[in-house]
């Protein structure tokens, strides 16, 4: 099995690739699927990635597109970590 390897001179060059792929993966998901799902991983670490998310506009269907929350911990709701508090 090959894997691709990437490496990034910064965090933001990161969040530009992610984005990127995250319109490609949907286009290609909602054209043979009708719909494109996605799971948001809980934490900080993703914050940035989510933050350019919420800019992108009409570049997306967001009608066609659909997000999961999840998380490995259990915070109960109203918890300073929930991941709602940071919405």
């Amino acid at each position: 099995m090959r894997y691709d390897v990437e490496i990034f001179s910064d965090s933001l060059s990161l969040v530009d690739f992610l984005c990127l792929k995250f319109k490609l993966w949907s286009r290609q998901s909602i054209e043979d699927h009708g719909s494109f799902s996605m799971a948001l991983s809980g934490g900080s670490t993703p914050f940035p990635f989510y933050s350019r998310l919420s800019q992108m506009g009409m570049e997306v269907e967001w009608d066609k597109t659909f997000f999961f929350m999840v998380d490995e911990r259990f915070v109960p709701p109203g918890h300073k970590d929930h991941n709602f508090t940071n919405i």
